[in-house]
């Protein structure tokens, strides 16, 4: 198989990154030990055909629904609607992200406070990541995903009881 100079190309500009976002997230995670500062952030669950969507990032382990920090002046349906469509490709209407309960988690010293909304489109939506920050995303069946390593939201959400 031959490997063109154009991939060879992209493949070393998309390591690069993957690269900075790990060493941002230590940084990050330094500074939130530090600061004991409380995070807000939003969340998409994508429901299609009883499958739900999970992302891992380049700097995580573990998946997790699409979704990431509230920026300052941003409300958190404006940011789960930013961050769906940065991290999978998804265009949704704020109509569409029905807000569903706010959880809340602690990170060693860290506050997480996530705004968690639901998404059901009328057919399985087309996902296109970055292979930079994302660098997997999949529907998968609830019912079979014990297998894999779930970021605390995910988990708190897919292991309740039906």
């Amino acid at each position: 198989m031959k490997i063109s100079r154009d991939h060879l190309f992209k493949s070393t500009i998309d390591h690069t990154y993957q690269l900075a976002f790990r060493c941002a997230y230590k940084l990050a995670k330094i500074y939130w030990y530090f600061s004991n500062k409380t995070t807000l952030g939003a969340q998409v669950i994508v429901y299609s055909n009883g499958n739900v969507l999970l992302v891992r990032s380049s700097y995580r382990r573990q998946f997790t629904f699409p979704g990431g920090y509230i920026e300052k002046g941003e409300t958190p349906v404006e940011t789960a609607k930013r961050e769906l469509f940065e991290e999978t490709g998804i265009v949704v209407n704020e109509n569409q992200l029905i807000f569903k309960e706010m959880l809340t988690h602690f990170n060693r010293k860290r506050k997480n406070m996530n705004s968690i909304f639901e998404y059901r489109p009328r057919s399985q939506p087309t996902i296109q990541i970055d292979n930079r920050e994302i660098v997997e995303a999949n529907f998968y069946n609830p019912q079979s995903i014990k297998h894999i390593a779930l970021c605390d939201t995910a988990a708190t959400i897919l292991n309740r009881p039906v």
